[in-house]
Parts: C-alpha cells; structure tokens; sequence
C-alpha cells in the first residue's frame, strides 16, 4: 500500500535532527501506531505520506505510485482521492454547514461525493442530525466524528490521523481508537495514527517508533 525508503527530510532554517526513515512498509488493510514524542517528526512524516509536503530525499510509494516525484497539484489530486487526513484540529471552516465541511476535500479536487454515501457514513457515525447544521452548532464530540467522516467519505485507501486522542480523557481516547479501527476495517483502509499517547499501544500490534 505504501513504501518508504531511505527518507531524508528537515525543515528549512531548522537544526534540529533531521527526520530519518531507512524502511518502512504497509500493505493494504493493515492498523499501524505511529509512536514518538513530541517533536519526533510524526505530524511531518503524516505531511510527507499524504504528499502535503515535497521529499527531496528518498522515496514514497502509494498504490506503487511514485508520489514523491509528482508536482504539488498532482500529489493535490492524488491525495483527494486516495487519502484522508484527520488532522490535530477539526479545521472546520464556520461559514460552511457541517454538510459543506464534509465535503470540502472532494470539491476543491473537482471530485463529487453521493449524497447516498454522505448519509450513509454520518449515519455510521451518528452525526446525521448535524449535517444542516454550522460548526458553532456542534459539540466537540460531534466535531471529532464529523472530521472522521470528512476523512472516510471518499473511501479512501489510506487513512492518517494526527494525535487524535491528546487531548481526550482515557474513555474518549480509547473509543476514537476504537472507532478509527472500526471504519478502517469496514472499508479495507489502511489507517495510520501519530501518537505519543502510550495508551494506545495495546489496540495495535502494528507499530513504528521514531
């Protein structure tokens, strides 16, 4: 599903050690854990694997594609319809309805979500009764599912979550988890979550340390 080799990558102006990555690879379907603390360089390997970001060394694969020598627009129109991100903060944008918010990620790549599917995964995630609603009109446990159901709406084959627990008590933090595993395995996604919140260690035998 993805393949990372020989991954080189530091910010800009910045001295800190450089992120290193010699190996690592996933096949479709699989649950990983990826562990550090902070300032490991997790959120930056997430930027990298969904092509947010461009590698000057190295090589990533997704789907046996090349995307680590592809233009930022490209890695734009690949990463709409193959990856969903949940990122630190829901980034809900307020003037939009939770229904616009969800599909944001497909209009901006000219790509069009059913609204059959749309129902269908808010349902899952009951947040249903929040779709006409605005972002001030939603709780953050709503907020939460409605950025999990921005991630999946597009059925894509990898699915990257950034520190989705960090701010939760252990019961939330276990069933984000929990619901994260669950939607990933439904649609056969390969899920990836950056953490450092060793409480999680016990749901995934799949891990990566940095």
């Amino acid at each position: 599903m993805f393949l990372i080799k020989d991954l080189v990558y530091q910010h800009v102006g910045q001295a800190q050690k450089p992120l290193n990555i010699p190996h690592w690879e996933a096949t479709q379907g699989e649950q990983w854990l990826l562990l550090g603390k902070s300032g490991s360089g997790k959120t930056t390997l997430l930027h990298l694997l969904a092509g947010i970001l461009s590698l000057k060394q190295g090589t990533i694969e997704l789907l046996n594609q090349p995307i680590h020598q592809w233009s930022a627009y490209r890695r734009d129109v690949f990463r709409g319809k193959n990856i969903g991100i949940i990122f630190q903060k829901s980034h809900l944008i307020p003037t939009l309805t939770i229904s616009e918010n969800i599909r944001l990620p497909q209009f901006t790549v000219g790509a069009k979500i059913e609204a059959s599917i749309l129902k269908e995964v808010a349902e899952t995630l009951q947040i249903e009764h929040c779709l006409p609603k605005m972002p001030s009109q939603v709780s953050q446990g709503e907020a939460q599912r409605i950025a999990v159901a921005r991630a999946i709406v597009h059925q894509p084959a990898l699915l990257l979550a950034d520190e989705p627990t960090a701010s939760l008590d252990d019961d939330n933090a276990h069933q984000v988890a929990l619901l994260l595993q669950k939607q990933a395995k439904i649609r056969q996604t390969t899920l990836v979550i950056a953490t450092h919140d060793n409480r999680l260690k016990s749901l995934f035998d799949q891990q990566y340390s940095l």
